[in-house]
């Protein structure tokens, strides 16, 4: 059913696969959380992937996180957040896009949850 090409890595069609599993097996309108990397979206090889989304659910939101957090620039993190489509499911608006901050850096972790709180109730 996956229409990845041959030229997708190996560990970059691991993610995809994964993701097209998982937004087939939701319910309707459900929502499913992914840890990917952060690099995943900036290739030509994810347009299959983000027309399989397109088609089939909404993306909601993607945040990276911190940097900081992670070894090397090649094992950043971000959190994926998609709905398949269905029941009473709709597209954010806007789709929640940005970075996570160090929470140590207490005021901008707490206005970062609290727009993401506003966010949430506007869109869910």
């Amino acid at each position: 059913r996956s229409d990845w090409s041959s030229d997708v890595c190996s560990s970059d069609l691991v993610h995809f696969l994964l993701i097209e599993q998982a937004l087939d097996n939701l319910k309707e309108g459900g929502i499913g959380m992914f840890l990917i990397p952060s690099s995943m979206f900036e290739s030509e090889e994810s347009l299959p992937l983000l027309k399989f989304i397109q088609k089939n659910g909404y993306l909601q939101s993607l945040i990276n996180l911190p940097g900081a957090m992670f070894a090397s620039k090649k094992s950043e993190k971000a959190i994926l957040i998609l709905q398949k489509k269905g029941a009473k499911s709709k597209q954010a608006n806007p789709v929640l896009l940005g970075e996570f901050p160090l929470v140590k850096d207490t005021k901008n972790f707490e206005k970062f949850m609290a727009e993401v709180a506003v966010w949430k109730e506007k869109n869910f």
